[in-house]
């Protein structure tokens, strides 16, 4: 009965670490596929998004 909780910490360390892995991946993937940060509007027929100063 040793085992079991060893291999319940190394199951959640190993799948914390692919979900901070992927998540970390898909935010910089989609931004810059995109070439913005989704939800931000863009001015059309200008090189550069548009901010907002809120």
């Amino acid at each position: 009965m040793s085992r079991s909780p060893n291999f319940a910490r190394r199951l959640v360390a190993v799948i914390g670490g692919v979900l901070l892995i992927v998540a970390n991946v898909a935010f910089i993937a989609i931004p810059y596929s995109l070439g913005a940060h989704p939800g931000e509007a863009l001015v059309m027929g200008a090189n550069q998004p548009y901010f907002h100063a809120s």
